[in-house]
C-alpha cells in the first residue's frame, strides 16, 4: 500500500514526461500509460440504439482471445460502433487489421460489403460468416493482392504503435483506397510514442490528414 500511495503521488509528474526522453526509462512507460488514462470524450461514448450495441456485444462475445504477439487489443463494444459510423459508405468497406470487430458493427449498421484483411487466421475464421471477405496476409512483410488494390470506398486501420508498424499498415491501406475513396488511421499522440514521426513520414509521401475524429 506505501508503494502505490508514492506511485499515486509522482503520477502526475510522471504523465507529464517527455517519451522521447527514454522510451526503456520505466517511469516514461507509466507515464505513457496514465496519459492514455486520462484522456476524455467530448460526447456520450454510448451508441443511440442500445439495441446494436447489445448485438455486438454478443458477437465480441465469442471472439477468439486476444494475442499479445500480434499486439491485439481490444476496444469496447461502444466506441467499436462509433468508430464504424465513421469508416460506414455506400461502397465497399475494408478494414486492416480487425481484432477490434469494426467489421461487425458495420454489418450490424447495413453495410453492404465489407473486407477484412489480418494475418489471425482465428479471428478471419470468426469474421467470415459476417463479411463478404477475408484476406490473410502479413502488411508489413507482403504486397497487396491485385483484388485487393484501390478497390474501397473506405479503409480503417488501427495500426502498431511505432514508426514502422504504423507506415506499413497505412501504405498497405491506402494503396487499397480507390480514387476519392477516405482512408481512416486510428492513431493519437498519447497512444503512441513515434506518432509525430508517422505523421512527418506521412507528409514526405505528400498524404494530408484532412479531418480529425
Amino acid at each position: 500500500m506505501r508503494e502505490l500511495a508514492e506511485l499515486l503521488d509522482r503520477a502526475p509528474a510522471i504523465a507529464d514526461v517527455d517519451p522521447s526522453d527514454d522510451p526503456d526509462d520505466p517511469d516514461v512507460a507509466l507515464g505513457w500509460l496514465l496519459r492514455m488514462a486520462r484522456r476524455t470524450l467530448d460526447a456520450d461514448p454510448s451508441p443511440a440504439d442500445p439495441a446494436r450495441l447489445g448485438a455486438l456485444r454478443a458477437a465480441l462475445a465469442e471472439r477468439p482471445a486476444r494475442d499479445e504477439a500480434l499486439g491485439q487489443l481490444h476496444i469496447d463494444a461502444a466506441s467499436c460502433i462509433r468508430r464504424a459510423e465513421l469508416v460506414l459508405d455506400d461502397g465497399p468497406i475494408l478494414a486492416v487489421g480487425d481484432d477490434d470487430g469494426v467489421s461487425l458493427a458495420l454489418e450490424l449498421l447495413g453495410a453492404r460489403e465489407v473486407h477484412v484483411v489480418d494475418l489471425d487466421e482465428r479471428l478471419l475464421a470468426f469474421l467470415a460468416p459476417h463479411v463478404e471477405g477475408t484476406h490473410r496476409a502479413n502488411v508489413l512483410e507482403e504486397a497487396v493482392p491485385a483484388d485487393l488494390r484501390a478497390r474501397f470506398a473506405s479503409v480503417v486501420t488501427d495500426p502498431f504503435r511505432d514508426l514502422d508498424g504504423g507506415l506499413g499498415f497505412l501504405c498497405f491501406a491506402a494503396a487499397c483506397v480507390r480514387e476519392g475513396g477516405d482512408l481512416f488511421w486510428v492513431d493519437h499522440p498519447d497512444w503512441n510514442y513515434e506518432h509525430g514521426a508517422v505523421r512527418a513520414a506521412m507528409r514526405e509521401l505528400g498524404w494530408e490528414i484532412v479531418e480529425t475524429h
